[in-house]
């Protein structure tokens, strides 16, 4: 993966839930990386940008974390990473580099 998003869900209770899904729309131009993501996670073979990790059950006051591994042509992951406050620079190999 070129980048990897961890969401937190949570269950704020009081009571246990049961048959929780959590979506997620990727921003054109990334793909999801299903080996750098939770198990629970698969893309929509309808719609490839959509990505739906099925946690189940949580009881109350639990968290789960999900990983959401993304991959992006090196034009598109500049972008996003300048975004999230990084920069991004290829060095004389033409390897990138990042820093925060």
């Amino acid at each position: 993966s070129d980048v990897c998003s961890s969401d937190l869900v949570t269950n704020g209770g009081p009571s246990d839930a049961s048959g929780v899904v959590v979506t997620d729309t990727l921003p054109v131009g990334l793909s999801f990386d299903v080996g750098g993501s939770s198990a629970e996670c698969l893309a929509d073979p309808q719609d490839p940008q959509s990505v739906s990790c099925v946690v189940g059950g949580l009881v109350a006051s639990d968290v789960v974390t999900l990983a959401i591994g993304v991959t992006a042509d090196p034009s598109n992951l500049s972008k996003f990473l300048r975004r999230a406050g990084f920069s991004y620079k290829k060095n004389a190999a033409g390897l990138g580099t990042r820093t925060r």
